[in-house]
């Protein structure tokens, strides 16, 4: 869901009306909140928005499967590299990225753990812990990220 907010600026005061779409908890539509300006910044006004989802969205999700993963890597290899992105959809999660650790992780246990503690036990809300498919495509990290990250690669 996209929530829009609208931003009018002059003397140096920033003014957002709230529109009653925005999900803000506690405000009331045409509430108006204040920010301060950088000086030098010219008055004028502009749109911005920006996405907000809630608790159970596949974005949030991947989220909390990449921070298990993570979590479980570090645990046990704290110099360990990881860049892990998830894709959750109707009945598959996706994981991929680029690891180097000393340390092993399984994977689809760890997806399978998340999904169960959230909640999801039926495919017809979306997605089944047990049945769903967990696809890994995890590489070494490239040796262009390693030599951006490695001090010894550093000559510090």
């Amino acid at each position: 869901m996209f929530q829009t907010y609208i931003i009018g600026i002059s003397d140096f005061r920033a003014t957002t009306l709230v529109d009653d779409k925005m999900g803000m908890p506690g405000a009331t539509k045409n509430q108006t909140t204040g920010a301060t300006l950088t000086l030098g910044q010219k008055p004028r006004s502009f749109l911005f928005t920006s996405e907000s989802v809630t608790e159970g969205h596949p974005d949030k999700v991947a989220d909390q499967i990449s921070d298990a993963i993570l979590d479980d890597i570090i645990s046990k290899d704290p110099k360990a590299r990881v860049d892990i992105e998830t894709l959750v959809m109707k009945g598959t999660v996706i994981v991929t990225g680029q690891v180097t650790t000393t340390a092993y992780a399984h994977i689809p246990q760890i997806v399978r753990t998340v999904l169960r503690d959230i909640g999801f036990y039926d495919a017809k809300v979306g997605i089944d812990w047990e049945a769903c498919g967990v696809l890994v495509s995890i590489e070494e990290q490239s040796p262009d990220i390693a030599m951006g990250v490695n001090k010894e690669d550093m000559g510090a």
